[in-house]
């Protein structure tokens, strides 16, 4: 009698737990990257004003879009940013040439790069190691690169404080949604 009690209540554990431990069931396709693209992003994200863009990063470096979530201790963000290449289109067949200078540029620390296809598109996964932050915490990133009308499309997802990962799997899932 004690076991079957037992049994019953760590069923219903592992199915409350399995049930409500991921609010990443839920998923919208969003207009993102000022209408050019859709993206199946956690339903819990949204966009970021311009005015917070401004805030947080210089005009140099300032993405065109962000969107974001936070959920207590854990932040969660995918930018998009364009780069132009100086006197020349980019092209797929150049991605893994700009990928190996960016890794490069990691030096002691570079970032694992894995290449693939997002909905018939070639891209390149720049994956940098979890990496300690100010905040006490850890950052994990991802730069998925691709080639849109001739510049680099560097979309990135940066989570913050994420324990089990689970907010980082969610945004990788959403990188390989991104559709133009």
């Amino acid at each position: 009698m004690k076991i079957k009690t037992l049994l019953g209540m760590a069923m219903v554990f592992f199915t409350l737990v399995t049930v409500s431990g991921n609010s990443y069931a839920d998923t919208k396709t969003r207009s993102v990257f000022n209408g050019k693209a859709r993206m199946e992003l956690p339903a819990e994200y949204q966009k970021m004003p311009d005015s917070k863009l401004k805030e947080a990063y210089s005009s140099s470096g300032r993405p065109k879009e962000a969107w974001y979530m936070t959920d207590r201790n854990t932040g969660a963000m995918i930018t998009f940013s364009v780069f132009e290449m100086k006197g020349k289109k980019m092209a797929e067949s150049n991605l893994r040439a700009v990928a190996e200078g960016m890794a490069e540029e990691f030096g002691s620390s570079p970032p694992t790069m894995r290449e693939g296809k997002v909905n018939g598109r070639k891209v390149i996964w720049l994956e940098l190691q979890k990496m300690s932050i100010k905040s006490s915490g850890k950052r994990a990133s991802m730069m998925q690169l691709s080639e849109y009308r001739g510049s680099l499309l560097v979309t990135t997802l940066i989570v913050d404080n994420d324990k089990g990962d689970r907010h980082y799997s969610a945004g990788k899932r959403a990188l390989k949604t991104l559709f133009y």
